[in-house]
């Protein structure tokens, strides 16, 4: 089922494939580290880990950020009378 819904979502099946096959490598390899460790400390004990996990959330989240940030420029833009692929003004029905 959940193929099913990747599918529509456009994602390649081969990729799914790959994915379902090596994701039990990097959870187990977490859950030896949070027991070797006693839990999270690892994470917050070295600054090349923080440095790391910082660059990961900002990988995340600046796309989602450009994404939203244009949509309301767009729409800002059309309030205005304003073309918001070229910003020049529209006027009827151009």
């Amino acid at each position: 089922m959940t193929a099913v819904i990747f599918c529509f979502a456009d994602y390649l099946v081969a990729n799914l494939l790959i994915g379902f096959i090596l994701a039990h490598l990097p959870e187990n390899n977490f859950s030896e580290a949070m027991q070797l460790f006693d839990g999270a400390g690892f994470i917050w004990g070295c600054p090349m880990t923080l440095a790391l996990l910082g660059l990961a959330v900002l990988l995340v989240l600046l796309p989602s950020y450009r994404s939203l940030r244009a949509q309301i420029g767009a729409g800002r833009r059309r309030r205005r009378g304003l073309n918001p692929r070229f910003g020049r003004i529209m006027f009827g029905g151009m």
